[in-house]
């Protein structure tokens, strides 16, 4: 049976600080590209919307 010290560990390069978790990496990486993406769209002129049309009624024949 395998104990946990037989058990190699493995560690991989990333981009989280010593001393930060996951959970709080993500909220201020998530929260720095909605500003981007927010910064973006009011950078964006601004597009004029039609006015929308009345609906119309829809016609359909007496004798279906």
């Amino acid at each position: 049976m395998l104990r946990s010290t037989d058990i190699p560990l493995l560690y991989v390069d990333c981009d989280i600080p010593d001393g930060m978790t996951l959970v709080e990496w993500r909220r201020t990486n998530d929260a720095a590209a909605r500003r981007t993406r927010d910064e973006a769209r009011s950078a964006r002129p601004k597009r004029r919307l039609l006015p929308r049309l009345a609906p119309q009624p829809v016609l359909r024949p007496r004798f279906l």
